[in-house]
């Protein structure tokens, strides 16, 4: 005689057959895996409902072959906890940086509730509304405003993997670099009739960006001897911010600067 198992499912439908759908549609579903004479291996999805939460279950599997012999009963026992309905938390700090450079990294990390589901495999942080020039990578926000100035409200959303999110909105605040820098004046002293350069009244060039620019709100007027005149440097940042600096451009009776060619100081004499 060939053996030939079977399951004994009295257990299983004792509970759960109001549950069960032919057809496997139901909440409670099942599948052989294997289905062969001498074994068989049979898949079991139980979808849990309210009354299931908060209390062991469990559920005896038993089998017999066609000669009455029982096999060992195996005992599967489960706990359903409440399903989890609460966001990450989420940590990221706002932050104040200077166009057109580079910024400090800013971290942004979440982390799921204890006991939570985990957070989501494929869209874990979302950052929205970043200040033009930065982006999000790697946890951090990281790059070089080129934007105008001004204050974004940058939105941080994180999900777990009910899809449950958690939300967080940080200001990044974008200044121009005319904030941060302080050009000092510097005053000079030149020869009648000449054209001093902008540049030259500022004290500190080395302090500020690359790529600054310098020029007269209004040329100085330098065609009269033994006078002080104010004039104002517009120092114009790579960011296109600006700063103005007043200085006093000194001209002494006895220092005449004599062209005899275009843009060439041939010497100096008294008047």
């Amino acid at each position: 005689m060939i053996k030939k198992v079977s399951f004994e499912a009295t257990e299983f439908l004792t509970k759960y057959a109001t549950r069960y759908k032919s057809g496997h549609a139901g909440p409670v579903d099942f599948n052989f895996t294997i289905q062969e004479d001498k074994v068989k291996e049979i898949e079991v999805t139980i979808k849990t409902v309210a009354e299931d939460v908060g209390k062991q279950n469990t559920i005896i599997f038993n089998a017999t072959d066609n000669s009455g012999n029982k096999a060992k009963p195996v005992i599967f026992s489960f706990e359903v906890t409440p399903r989890d309905k609460i966001g990450p938390t989420i940590s990221a700090d706002g932050a104040t940086v200077t166009s057109r450079e580079e910024i400090t990294p800013i971290s942004v990390t979440a982390k799921d509730n204890d006991g939570g589901v985990g957070m989501h495999k494929d869209k874990p942080i979302e950052v929205k509304g970043l200040p033009e020039g930065l982006r999000f990578e790697n946890n951090q926000i990281v790059g070089t405003p080129t934007g105008t100035p001004g204050i974004s409200k940058v939105t941080i959303t994180a999900y777990d993997k009910n899809d449950n999110k958690g939300e967080k909105t940080i200001e990044i605040v974008v200044k121009g670099q005319n904030d941060k820098y302080n050009p000092i004046g510097k005053d000079q002293t030149v020869p009648k009739n000449s054209v001093p350069k902008a540049e030259d009244s500022i004290a500190n060039k080395t302090d500020l960006p690359k790529g600054t620019k310098y020029t007269w709100l209004t040329p100085p007027n330098t065609s009269q001897g033994g006078q002080t005149v104010s004039a104002v440097v517009v120092v114009e940042y790579p960011d296109k911010t600006r700063d103005h600096v007043s200085v006093n451009i000194t001209v002494p009776t006895n220092l005449t600067a004599e062209v005899t060619k275009p843009n060439e100081v041939f010497g100096e004499t008294c008047s």
